[in-house]
């Protein structure tokens, strides 16, 4: 005896038992959130089933608000649902297992057989379709289950990207972003260059024409103390451009050491120590620039350094986050008595001693504790947000290795 009677009768069955049930329910509303269902015709489900609105049926709470008091006929629809969807996966259970059967069987009957169950299936497969679209002509509601019925996921970004994709997409934009901001500072270089040559040629200019007057010992002519006028405008002019370029330039060599920086982290001939100690050589660049250029604008009369502050505080603190980034992304979990872990030193001096998980993100997070202390320091509110953003995404990239939220 073939398998047809094995599995083509059961699924048959279910198929018929539900188009015959249709006709029941078919005649009222399905889910009622319209009215409460008396207790006459209605029970306590063990756990609440969704409202289902359409044709004319509203839902108190909103289509897919659940129910826990439901009468017959609504209970029926999701035993619809429920048969139908046991009955398709029965169905492809049996192809595949019929498929199977028929490859790896060696004996013409064998695959005979395989070839038969696979068929049974497809035609009880077809009946159940069969049923779920005549239910569904009947009354769409009969077979719908409303999208609310699962509520959405929504993961962090951490919780969908490793700890190594993140810090890579991070590095990629941030090498956009300082190369761009290095051409931007780079025109504005050129351009108040000009201006300064400018300016010099105009007070040259003035001193030529102040010369002649001397000269001739003109001293007493009106035009002599205009020319006098015009040439302390002019060098006052020039020493304000001197402080703007000197500011540029400045900003100059921070965002090329933010460029440098973010070259290290992606040199393949580095390693992770190469990386880190390359970082800290440019860390201590960025501080030499800031003590160049504000030793630079006090010789000028400048004593406002509030911009060269920001923009080193802010490039100091971004490179220390790359630190932190590096060390988390070459953290070693260790299995021994507990998880434990392994992490790069931040002197770029090699692996440290093992040690616990809770110890090394706190370790890491000292790190980026003190770009925290840098974003108190820094006054531009533009630099505060963007540095802030990068403080998130570290701590995101961190928890994303060693878990946590």
């Amino acid at each position: 005896m073939n398998h047809f009677h094995k599995f083509k009768f059961p699924i048959i069955v279910l198929a018929v038992t539900i188009l015959a049930g249709s006709p029941l329910f078919t005649a009222t509303p399905i889910a009622n959130g319209a009215e409460t269902p008396s207790s006459a015709d209605s029970y306590t489900v063990l756990a609440p089933l969704p409202c289902v609105a359409g044709n004319g049926i509203t839902c108190a709470g909103g289509d897919g608000s659940l129910q826990e008091k439901v009468d017959f006929k609504t209970y029926v629809q999701y035993a619809i649902n429920l048969m139908i969807a046991i009955s398709a996966v029965i169905a492809v259970v049996m192809i595949v297992w019929g498929g199977i059967e028929y490859m790896y069987n060696g004996s013409f009957q064998g695959k005979k057989e395989g070839l038969e169950r696979a068929k049974n299936a497809i035609i009880g497969l077809v009946l159940v379709l069969c049923s779920f679209i005549i239910l569904k002509t009947i009354d769409p509601r009969l077979v719908e289950i409303p999208t609310t019925l699962v509520p959405k996921i929504i993961l962090k970004d951490y919780m969908t990207k490793d700890a190594s994709q993140m810090l890579l997409d991070r590095i990629q934009n941030d090498s956009k972003e300082y190369n761009l901001k290095r051409n931007e500072v780079g025109k504005l270089l050129q351009d108040t260059k000009q201006e300064k040559a400018t300016k010099q040629a105009e007070i040259d200019e003035l001193n030529t024409q102040i010369g002649f007057y001397e000269y001739e010992g003109d001293t007493t002519n009106p035009e002599y103390t205009k020319l006098l006028a015009e040439k302390a405008k002019a060098t006052n002019e020039l020493n304000n451009s001197e402080i703007k370029y000197q500011k540029q330039l400045a900003q100059s060599a921070l965002n090329g050491t933010l460029s440098g920086a973010t070259s290290a982290t992606t040199n393949p001939d580095y390693d992770t120590p190469d990386k880190i100690k390359q970082l800290n050589k440019e860390l201590e660049s960025a501080g030499k620039y800031r003590d160049l250029a504000t030793s630079k604008l006090q010789k000028l009369g400048e004593f406002n350094h509030t911009e060269i502050n920001d923009n080193a505080n802010y490039t100091e603190a971004v490179i220390t986050l790359m630190k932190a980034d590096q060390i988390t992304n070459s953290a070693q979990s260790v299995k021994g008595g507990s998880l434990n872990a392994r992490l790069q030193s931040s002197d770029g001096s090699g692996p440290r001693s093992l040690q616990s998980v809770e110890s090394a993100k706190a370790s890491i997070q000292s790190e980026i504790d003190k770009a925290k202390t840098a974003t108190e320091n820094i006054k531009d509110p533009k630099l505060k947000a963007d540095l802030q953003a990068k403080i998130n995404s570290s701590e995101a990239t961190l928890n994303a290795k060693f878990g946590g939220k």
